[in-house]
C-alpha cells in the first residue's frame, strides 16, 4: 500500500487534471507541487491546498473525450468520480446505457425515446456479439439468447434498482427482444395474445395488487417478480410463469404517511359504479381505518378511476370471468371493511375486549361479504382457543390482542388473494412441462434507505445482500475469465465478500431473525427487550452498531452502506400467527371463492396430524415468522438463479423529481453503491485496474517515443518498449489487451504530461520568437507605408497644381474660340435666311402658271373620252345580245344529244349485271369441282393405306378404281363445261371491251360539253342546274366503267386459275392410267399420289397456309368412307399406331429441344441462342395455341432444378435470368393473350370455297417484308402459355432476388471493415510519412470494388438486358448504404474525424468506379448513397459548434432526418485535432423537436434505414425495355436434330 501511495504522489505534475470532493466532485487543475503539499485550482475558480494527496484523495481524471466511453472498464482510471462523469456525460446526449464490463447501467431518461427501440433496432443487434455496438438492453438479451443456444443452459437477468428507475421498463423490452429472437412454438389465431404479450398484460394486475405510493416513488413495486420465459427443443418460447417474492404484507395495515397502501384499495373505493358499490357496501377511502393512516388518497398522473378499468380489463384478457372479478373485489372490501373493526377493552374486564359503537356495521358487512355471521366473526377476532385433553378452552383476548387478530387475518386474506391471482395469471399464460430452456427475468426491489427504516426495508436489504453476494461472485467469475482469455499470468483476487453480514442476519442460531423469532413467541415481549438483546449478542461485531441516541435501534454495515432500524414495529410485523378459528371460519365459507382461497393444503395437513399424535395441548395460534417466510423464498429465488447464468442490468433513477435532464450526482453515486457497481469497479481494480487496447495505449503514449513508429514495429511491440522505456513493472501483456496496476497508468501520464510540457515550452519559444519576427516585419512594413504615402502625398499636390493651371489655359483658349464662331454663324444665318424667302416667292409664282395649264388640258382630254367610250358601249351591247341568242340554239341542240347518250349507259349497266351473274355460276361451278377433287384425294389416301397393310384390299381398290374412272369422267364433263365458261369469259371480254370503247367515246364527248358549258356557263344561269345534274351522272357512268375493268381483270385471273386446275386434270389422269398399268406396284402408287397431293395443295393453297378442309369435303369423305366400313377396325388400329409414332417423335423433339436450351450458352448478336431457338421450336410446334400441352411443364421443371442446386452461383443464375428476360420478351412480341373481339373476328373470317377463291384472286398480290410480318403477326395464347408466362416472370424475380442476396453476402463481412478504419499503427506511420493528403484506401475498400466490378463483367458477358443491370446495382448500393450508415450510428469508435475520412475515401473510390461504369450499366446508383455521404461530410466539416441548425438541415444534411443528426452529433468525437460537436443550442433544439415527432401519430422514430427486400420492377416495366432488343427469329438456324 506504501508503494502504490507513492507512486499516487510521485504521478501529481503541475497541469496534471484530477478530481477534488467539495460536497461533490469538482474537476481541478494542479497548479504545483512540493512533496506531498498539491495546490490546485477548481473548475469554480477556488484555490485548495492538499496536505498528503493521494490517489485517493485527488483521483486522476480520465482523457477527455465527448460522449464519454461505452464501457467504464475502459477508462484509463477507474474510479468514483471518472464513473459518475462518464455517466452524466453519456445521459446529457441521450445515451442512457453504458457498460462497466457485462454490467448494464441504465438510466432513465423520464421521457420517450421511441428511437433507441422497435423491430429495426433488434434486426440491428440480432447476431451480435455484446460489446459490438453502442450499449443496449437489446444486447444483454441477445447475449442471453445466445449463450443459451449454445451452451444448452438456461439464463437469468436480473434488473435491479430503487423504485421509479425503470426496472419494468426494462423487464418488458428484454421480454420483447426473446419473443422477436425466440418466435412461438404454436402459430397464434387472430385476436389470440402471444406469450410475452400475455405476461405483459398481466402487469396492469400485479402492479394493481403488488404497488404501491412510496416516499421515492408513485408506483413502487412490494415485491419481487421472476418471469420466467420457457423455451421448446427448438428455441422457440413454448410457455411462460410469473413467480413472486417476498410481498410487503404488513403494508396492508401500516402504513405510513404520506405513502399508501396498494393501489387496488383506491381503485375500487373510486372506480366502482353505483351497483358495485351497493353491493361491496363501499364507502369514501377517507373513511377506512387501513387508509386514513396516510393523508394520501390520490397520486397525481394517476387516475384511481382509470386504473379500476385498466385492472379489469387486464383481468378479461388474461381469462378471469366476470364472476372471478367480482370476487377479487369483494376479498378488497372485505380487508377494507376489517380495517373499521374496533376493539375496546371491556369495561368490566380489562383482559375482555367488545366491539366499539361504531364497528357494528363493518362487522355486518364484512361477515355478509364474507359468507358467514356477524357474531361468528367477531367471536373468532376476540377469542382464543386451545385444545387440551379435558377438551377445548375459549379464552377472551384484551383489545390490543384483537386488533392484531383482525390485522392477522387482513394480511391472511390479501396474501391469499395476491397468490391466487399469479396463479390465475400463470395458468392463463400456459407453461411447458417439458421445457429445460428458460430466460429468467427478475424485477426486485433494489437496496432501500429512508431516514426512518423498518422491518420491511430490513427485510428488503437483505435480499440485496443476497443478491449482492451472487453478484459479487460472477463479476470475479468473469473478472477471471477475463485473465485467462488474454492469457496472462495472475494470481486469486482476494474481494470483501459479505457473507458475515449475512451470518449476522439469518444465522441459526444467534442471528437477527432468530433472535427475533425468539422475541416473537413472548408474550410479554417488547421492543426494547428485542433491542437490547441485539446489544448484548453483537457487541463486538464490526459489521453491527448501536446509535448513540437511541435505544431501539441498531445500525448495520452493508455493502451499499450503514442502514439504522428502528425496532418499533419488528416484533409485531414479524408475527404471522395462522389462526385455528380464522382458518376455519373462512373455509366454512358460502363464497366458494372465499373457502378456496382456504383450503389446506398437502403440507399444512401433514403437520397438523402431526400436532394431533403428540401428547400436548394444540394452540389456536400457531406462530409463523414472517423473517423466515422471507428466508425460506429467498432461498427458493437464489437456489434458480443459480442454476442459471446470470447477467445484470442496473436501472439508475437519476434524480428525484421524475424529470428529464436533471443529473444529480450524490443520488446517482447512492444507486451506484446500491446496485454493487462501485463494488464491481474495485473488484477490478483489485487486480488490473487499467486495461486497454494495444492500438489505443500505443496512440496516446507513443509520442514518449516517437522513433519507435519508423522501426515497423506492431502496436504490442510499440506498448511493451514504452513500459520499458517508462521503468513499469508488475503489467502484464495480454492478446489484445495491456494490463497496468493501480498507479502504473497515472505514473505513464505523468510522463506523458512531463513530455507534452517540454514540447510545449520549445514550442511557446519558437512560437514567441516567430510572433515577434512577424510584429517587425509588420512595424517596418508601415513605416515604409507611411513614408511612400507622405512622399506621394506632396508629389500629388505639385502635379495637381500643374494640372490645374494648364487647364485653365485650355479653358480659356476654347471659351474665346467659341464665341467668336457663335458670332459668325448668327450672321450667315440672317444672310441664309433672307435669300430663302426671295427664292420661295419666285418659285411658287412659277408653280401657279403650271397649275392653270394642267387644268385645261385634263378638262379636255376628260370629255374626249366620256364621247369616244360611250359610242364602244352602244356598239358591244349590240353584238352581244346577237352573239347570246345563236349560242343558246346550238346549246339545245347538244342537250339533246347529251339525254340521248344517258339513256344508252343504262344498258350498259343491265349488261354488266348479266355478266356478274354469270360470274357467280362460273365460281360456283368451281367451287364444286373443288369438292370433287377432295373426295378423289381423300378415296386415294384410303387406297394407299389398303394397299401398304394387306393384299386382300387390292379387290376393293378395284372397286375404288371404278369409283376413280366415275370420276374421270365427270371431271372431262366439268372440263368441257369449263371450256364453254372460258367461251362465255371470251365473249364477255369482247363486251367489256366495246363498252369500253363507248366510255372511251363519252368521256370525249362529255369533256366537250363541259368546255362549251363553262363558256356558256355566264349568259346561261338558267340551264346550269340541269347541267351540273348531267356532270354528275357521267362521272359514276365513268366510275362504273372503271369497276368492269376491274372486274375483267378478275375474270383473267380467274381463267388463269382455270387453266391451272385443267393440268392438274391432266396429270391426275396419267397417274389413273399408271395406277391401271400396275396394280400391285405400291411404291409407285404411294409416290404418285404424294406428288400428287403435293400438287393438289401447292394449287389450291398460298406458300404458307394449309388448306381448310370445308365442311362439304367432311361430307363427302364421310360418304367415301361408309363404303369401306369392313376396314373401319384396321383404320383405327392404324390411326392408333401413326398417334403413337407421333407422340414418340415429338417427344424425341422435346428432349433435344431441351436438352439445347440447358446446354447451349452461345449468343448471337447478344441474343441467347437457346432461348431464341426454343421459342422458334415452341411457335413451329403451335405449343402456344394448345389446350393441353407438357413441353412447358417440362422446361419450368428442368430450369427449376437447376436453379435449386446453382443458388449460390452467380454465374449461372446471370445466365438463366438472361435466358428467362429473352423468352418473357419473344413471348411479349409474337403471343397476345385471348380475348373476345379475337374471337369475334374468327368465327367472322371466310371459310370453304370463298377462302378458297378470296386466296386465288388475292395470291398475286404482292407479299409484304417478312420481317414486318413477323412483327405484326400474333398467335393467341391459350391457358398453358399463359401459365408457362407467369412462370418465367417469377423466375425473373426469383433470380434477379437470389442474385442481390448472393451479392449482399460477399460484400456484408467486407462492409463491417470498411466502416472503420484499420488500426495498424506501423503501417499508418509509414503511410504518414509518405503522404499527407489524407487517408489511403484499405484493401477493404478494394475488395467491395473488385466485387462490384466482378458483377459488372459477369452482366455484361452474360447479356443480361442493361436495365436489370441498373435495377440490381440499385438495389445493392442501396444496401451498402444502409449497412454502412447503421454501422455507424451503431458504433461510437466509427463517428470520428478519422474515421469519416476514412470512409469518404473509400466513396469516392467507389464513385469513381461508377463513373468509370457509365450510368448505361450503374445508372444512377450513386444517389442511393446519399445517407452515408451527407454523414461523412458531416463528420469531416470543421468548426461545428459555429454551424446553426437550419444550416445543417437545409444544406449540409438535408436527407437526415432530425433523430440521425442527433445521434450522430451526440457520438461524434474528434480524435485527430480534439474539435467538440455541434453547440448546445443545437442539441436541445434537435432534442425538442424529437419529442414533438414522438407525440405525433404518423412519426418515425427511427434512426436507422431500411433494407429494401423488394423486387424494383414488374412485368410490364421489364417487357418495354427488353423488346426495344432487334430479336430475329429468322435470323438463328435451327440444329439439325430439330
Amino acid at each position: 500500500m506504501a508503494a502504490e501511495a507513492t507512486a499516487s504522489q510521485l504521478a501529481l505534475t503541475q497541469g496534471s487534471e484530477v478530481w477534488f470532493w467539495v460536497e461533490d466532485w469538482l474537476k481541478a487543475t494542479v497548479t504545483s507541487v512540493e512533496g506531498t503539499t498539491v495546490t490546485i485550482e477548481d473548475e469554480n475558480g477556488g484555490t485548495h491546498v492538499v496536505e498528503d494527496a493521494t490517489e485517493e484523495k485527488l483521483p486522476l481524471q480520465n482523457p477527455k473525450g465527448k460522449g464519454g466511453v461505452d464501457d467504464m472498464t475502459q477508462l484509463s482510471y477507474l474510479n468514483e468520480p471518472g464513473v459518475l462523469h462518464n455517466l452524466k456525460d453519456r445521459y446529457s446526449f441521450d445515451s442512457i446505457y453504458t457498460y462497466t464490463g457485462s454490467i448494464l447501467i441504465a438510466v432513465n431518461p423520464f421521457y420517450p425515446v421511441p428511437q433507441l427501440y422497435g423491430e429495426h433496432m433488434m434486426y440491428s443487434y440480432r447476431d451480435r456479439m455484446l460489446g459490438e455496438l453502442s450499449p443496449h438492453v437489446y444486447a444483454i438479451a441477445e447475449e442471453a439468447f445466445k449463450q443459451m443456444s449454445l451452451y444448452n443452459q438456461s439464463q437469468s437477468v436480473l434488473i435491479s434498482g430503487e423504485s421509479g428507475a425503470g426496472k419494468t421498463e426494462t423487464s418488458k423490452l428484454i421480454m420483447n427482444y426473446l419473443a422477436f429472437v425466440g418466435g412461438h412454438s404454436k402459430e397464434k389465431q387472430s385476436g389470440e395474445k402471444t406469450v410475452e404479450q400475455q405476461v405483459l398484460e398481466s402487469n396492469p394486475i400485479l402492479e394493481a395488487f403488488g404497488n404501491a405510493k412510496t416516499v421515492r416513488n408513485n408506483n413502487s413495486s412490494r415485491f419481487g417478480k421472476y418471469m420466467e420465459i420457457q423455451f421448446d427443443s427448438k428455441l422457440r418460447i413454448s410457455g411462460a410463469a410469473i413467480r413472486t417474492y417476498l410481498l410487503e404484507r404488513s403494508r396492508v395495515v401500516f402504513v405510513n404517511d404520506p405513502e399508501r397502501t396498494f393501489h387496488s384499495f383506491y381503485q375500487l373505493c373510486y372506480g366502482a359504479d353505483d351497483e358495485e358499490r351497493e353491493a361491496l357496501k363501499l364507502k369514501p377511502a377517507q373513511e377506512y381505518k387501513y387508509l386514513a393512516q396516510s393523508t394520501c388518497f390520490e397520486i397525481e398522473d394517476m387516475d384511481n378511476k382509470e386504473g379500476y378499468r385498466r385492472t379489469k380489463e387486464a383481468m378479461s384478457i388474461v381469462g378471469m370471468t366476470e364472476d372471478d372479478q367480482k370476487c377479487v373485489f369483494r376479498v378488497v372490501a372485505i380487508v377494507l371493511h376489517l380495517g373499521n373493526v374496533v376493539f375496546v377493552p371491556d369495561t368490566e374486564d380489562d383482559e375482555k375486549c367488545v366491539l366499539a359503537e361504531d364497528s357494528g356495521d363493518s362487522v355486518n358487512a364484512a361477515a355478509e361479504l364474507l359468507g358467514t355471521q356477524p357474531d361468528t366473526l367477531a367471536k373468532a377476532l376476540s377469542t382464543r382457543t386451545r385444545h387440551t385433553f379435558d377438551g377445548a378452552i375459549t379464552s377472551p383476548l384484551n383489545a390490543a390482542a384483537a386488533t392484531h387478530s383482525r390485522d392477522s387475518l387482513s394480511k391472511t386474506i390479501y396474501s391469499k388473494l395476491f397468490d391466487w391471482l399469479v396463479e390465475k395469471i400463470n395458468t392463463s399464460i400456459g407453461q411447458d412441462a417439458n421445457s429445460k430452456l428458460t430466460v429468467g427475468v427478475l424485477d426486485i426491489y433494489g437496496f432501500e434507505q429512508f431516514k426512518k427504516n423498518d422491518f420491511e426495508q430490513f427485510c428488503i436489504n437483505l435480499a440485496n445482500e443476497k443478491l449482492q453476494q451472487h453478484f459479487n461472485q460472477q463479476i470475479f467469475k468473469k473478472e477471471q475469465e477475463e485473465y485467462k482469455k488474454e492469457e496472462i499470468e495472475w494470481t486469486y483476487i482476494d474481494f470483501v465478500d459479505n457473507q458475515d453480514m449475512l451470518d449476522l442476519i439469518e444465522k441459526k442460531p444467534g442471528g437477527i431473525i432468530d433472535l427475533l423469532d425468539e422475541q416473537c413467541q413472548f408474550p410479554k415481549a417488547t421492543n426494547a427487550d428485542f433491542a437490547q438483546k441485539l446489544y448484548n449478542s453483537f457487541t463486538g461485531n464490526k459489521r453491527f452498531s448501536k446509535p448513540k441516541l437511541s435505544r431501539s435501534a441498531f445500525t448495520l454495515n452493508h455493502y451499499a452502506g450503514n442502514v439504522t432500524y428502528d425496532t418499533d414495529n419488528f416484533l409485531e410485523k414479524n408475527k404471522d400467527y395462522v389462526i385455528a378459528e380464522h382458518k376455519n371460519m373462512l373455509a366454512s365459507s358460502e363464497y366458494e371463492f372465499v373457502a378456496s382461497l382456504f383450503k389446506d393444503n398437502e403440507e399444512e395437513k401433514q403437520k397438523e396430524e402431526a400436532s394431533k399424535g403428540r401428547r400436548k395441548s394444540v394452540s389456536a395460534f400457531r406462530f409463523a415468522s414472517l423473517g423466515n417466510t422471507f428466508k425460506g423464498q429467498l432461498k427458493e429465488l437464489m437456489t434458480a438463479l443459480s442454476q442459471t447464468e446470470p447477467h445484470y442490468v442496473r436501472c439508475i433513477k437519476p434524480n428525484n423529481v421524475n424529470k428529464p435532464g436533471i443529473f444529480e450526482t450524490m443520488n446517482v453515486l447512492h444507486q451506484l453503491r446500491c446496485g454493487g457497481v462501485l463494488e464491481a469497479i474495485r473488484i477490478s481494480c483489485a487486480g488490473y485496474p487499467s486495461r486497454n487496447s494495444f492500438y489505443d495505449f500505443a496512440e496516446r503514449f507513443g509520442l514518449l517515443c516517437p522513433s519507435l513508429y519508423d522501426e515497423g514495429l506492431e502496436d504490442s511491440q510499440i506498448c511493451e518498449k514504452l513500459l520499458e522505456l517508462a521503468k513499469l513493472e508488475g503489467h502484464q501483456i495480454g492478446k489484445t489487451k495491456i494490463f497496468l496496476k493501480g498507479g502504473q497508468m497515472a505514473m505513464m501520464d505523468k510522463l506523458r504530461t512531463e513530455k507534452m510540457n517540454a514540447a510545449a515550452t520549445i514550442i511557446a519559444r519558437h512560437l514567441m520568437s516567430f510572433v515577434a519576427k512577424k510584429n517587425y516585419k509588420k512595424k517596418m512594413e508601415a513605416i515604409v507605408t507611411i513614408q511612400s504615402g507622405a512622399r506621394s502625398m506632396f508629389a500629388r499636390k505639385v502635379f495637381n497644381h500643374k494640372r490645374n493651371t494648364r487647364a485653365a489655359t485650355k479653358i480659356q483658349t476654347r471659351y474665346r474660340g467659341h464665341k467668336a464662331f457663335k458670332d459668325y454663324n448668327k450672321k450667315k444665318h440672317a444672310a441664309v435666311q433672307i435669300q430663302s424667302v426671295f427664292r420661295g416667292m419666285k418659285a411658287r409664282r412659277h408653280a401657279h402658271d403650271l397649275k392653270k395649264d394642267r387644268s385645261a388640258l385634263r378638262i379636255q382630254r376628260k370629255w374626249k373620252g366620256s364621247k369616244e367610250r360611250n359610242k364602244f358601249l352602244h356598239y358591244r351591247s349590240s353584238l352581244t345580245k346577237v352573239q347570246g341568242l345563236w349560242r343558246a340554239k346550238k346549246a339545245k341542240e347538244a342537250l339533246r344529244q347529251l339525254r340521248l347518250e344517258a339513256r344508252q349507259a343504262a344498258s350498259l349497266l343491265k349488261d354488266k349485271k348479266a355478266l356478274e351473274t354469270k360470274m357467280k355460276d362460273m365460281e360456283q361451278n368451281v367451287e364444286n369441282l373443288q369438292e370433287q377433287k377432295a373426295e378423289l384425294r381423300a378415296q386415294l389416301k384410303k387406297a394407299k393405306t389398303q394397299l401398304a397393310d394387306s393384299a386382300e384390299a387390292e379387290e376393293n381398290l378395284a372397286a375404288s378404281l371404278t369409283e376413280i374412272e366415275e370420276l374421270k369422267a365427270t371431271v372431262e364433263q366439268e372440263k368441257e363445261s369449263n371450256q364453254k365458261l372460258q367461251e362465255e369469259v371470251s365473249g364477255l371480254k369482247e363486251a367489256l371491251q366495246a363498252a369500253e370503247d363507248a366510255k372511251a367515246g363519252l368521256e370525249g364527248e362529255v369533256a366537250q360539253a363541259k368546255e362549251e358549258v363553262e363558256k356558256l356557263k355566264e349568259e346561261v344561269s338558267s340551264k346550269a342546274n340541269d347541267l351540273e345534274g348531267l356532270k354528275t351522272e357521267n362521272e359514276s357512268m365513268a366510275k362504273e366503267g372503271e369497276g368492269m375493268i376491274e372486274k375483267d381483270k378478275k375474270i383473267e385471273e380467274l381463267a388463269s386459275r382455270l387453266a391451272e386446275v385443267e393440268a392438274l386434270n391432266n396429270a391426275l389422269n396419267s397417274k389413273l392410267a399408271e395406277v391401271h398399268q400396275t396394280p400391285n406396284g405400291k411404291g409407285g402408287f404411294m409416290d404418285g399420289m404424294r406428288r400428287m397431293s403435293n400438287g393438289v395443295q401447292m394449287a389450291f393453297s398460298n406458300d404458307s397456309t394449309p388448306v381448310t378442309a370445308t365442311p362439304e369435303s367432311r361430307l363427302s369423305e364421310y360418304s367415301a368412307d361408309s363404303h369401306m366400313s369392313e376396314l373401319d377396325k384396321q383404320q383405327r388400329e392404324l390411326e392408333v399406331r401413326k398417334h403413337k409414332l407421333r407422340a414418340e417423335k415429338q417427344g424425341a423433339q422435346q428432349s433435344k429441344l431441351l436438352e439445347l436450351l440447358l446446354t447451349n450458352k452461345e449468343f448471337h448478336d447478344g441474343i441467347s441462342v437457346g432461348a431464341c431457338t426454343t421459342f422458334k421450336c415452341l411457335l413451329h410446334w403451335n405449343a402456344f395455341q394448345a389446350e393441353r400441352t407438357t413441353i412447358f411443364d417440362q422446361i419450368i421443371q428442368s430450369v427449376g432444378g437447376i436453379l435449386e442446386e446453382n443458388q449460390d452461383n452467380n454465374d449461372v443464375l446471370a445466365h438463366w435470368l438472361t435466358n428467362s428476360v429473352t423468352l418473357l420478351a419473344l413471348f411479349r412480341r409474337f403471343v397476345r393473350p385471348p380475348s373476345e373481339s379475337g374471337i369475334q373476328r374468327r368465327s367472322r373470317a371466310p371459310s370453304g370455297l370463298f377462302a378458297f377463291r378470296s386466296s386465288m384472286i388475292f395470291s398475286r398480290s404482292p407479299a409484304p417484308d417478312s420481317s414486318a410480318q413477323s412483327s405484326q403477326k400474333q398467335v393467341e395464347a391459350k391457358y398453358p402459355a399463359l401459365l408457362f408466362k407467369q412462370q418465367l416472370d417469377a423466375f425473373v424475380q426469383k433470380i434477379f432476388s437470389l442474385l442481390r442476396d448472393n451479392i449482399k453476402k460477399d460484400i456484408a463481412p467486407t462492409l463491417n471493415h470498411c466502416i472503420h478504419a484499420p488500426r495498424g499503427r506501423a503501417a499508418s506511420a509509414a503511410d504518414g510519412k509518405k503522404s499527407r493528403g489524407g487517408p489511403t484506401l484499405s484493401s477493404h475498400w478494394t475488395t467491395v470494388i473488385n466485387i462490384m466490378q466482378s458483377l459488372l463483367q459477369l452482366m455484361k458477358d452474360t447479356h443480361v438486358p442493361k436495365f436489370l443491370i441498373r435495377k440490381l446495382f440499385k438495389q445493392i448500393f442501396a444496401f451498402i448504404n444502409v449497412q454502412l450508415f447503421n454501422q455507424l450510428l451503431l458504433r461510437r469508435e466509427c463517428c470520428s474525424f478519422s474515421n469519416g475520412e476514412y470512409v469518404k475515401t473509400g466513396l469516392a473510390e467507389l464513385e469513381n468506379w461508377i463513373h468509370v461504369s457509365t450510368t448505361d450499366y450503374v445508372g444512377t446508383a450513386l444517389e442511393e448513397l446519399k445517407q452515408i455521404r451527407q454523414a461523412v461530410s458531416f463528420l469531416v466539416i470543421h468548426q461545428k459548434p459555429k454551424k446553426s441548425l437550419e444550416e445543417i438541415t437545409n444544406d449540409l444534411c438535408p436527407i437526415l432526418s432530425v433523430q440521425q443528426l442527433y445521434r450522430i452529433s451526440t457520438m461524434y468525437w474528434d480524435d485527430k485535432y480534439g474539435t467538440e460537436t455541434v453547440s448546445g443550442e443545437v442539441l436541445g433544439r434537435m432534442k425538442k423537436m424529437m419529442v414533438e415527432d414522438s407525440n405525433s401519430s404518423n412519426s418515425n422514430t427511427s434512426f436507422l434505414l431500411d433494407d429494401d427486400p423488394s423486387v424494383p420492377f414488374d412485368y410490364s416495366q421489364l417487357t418495354e425495355d427488353v423488346v426495344e432488343m432487334k430479336i430475329k427469329l429468322n435470323s438463328f438456324p435451327v440444329p439439325d436434330f430439330l
